[in-house]
């Protein structure tokens, strides 16, 4: 797997993982602290993880232009919550 391949796979992984523990959490309906507790940890690990994969990027490569912006996407979607 080369390198694009790679932090794509991991940025599906994230939004994915990301997306499903949301659904989760919305069926599990736990109150509203544990909620908000729960959710605001999600998103920052997430972000900590798509951040990681940012810092690999230095912009040299033809794909990381591609890449930063799947990575500003994904953030995005992470930050902005349910």
């Amino acid at each position: 797997m080369d390198d694009a391949a790679r932090v794509r796979l991991q940025i599906r992984a994230v939004i994915t993982v990301y997306r499903a523990e949301m659904s989760r959490l919305k069926a599990w309906k736990p109150s509203g602290e544990t909620s908000e507790k729960y959710a605001k940890s999600l998103r920052a690990r997430c972000i900590d993880i798509l951040d990681a994969a940012r810092a690999e990027l230095d912009g040299s490569a033809p794909w990381h232009p591609d890449v930063l912006t799947e990575l500003a996407n994904a953030r995005a979607e992470i930050s902005a919550g349910d």
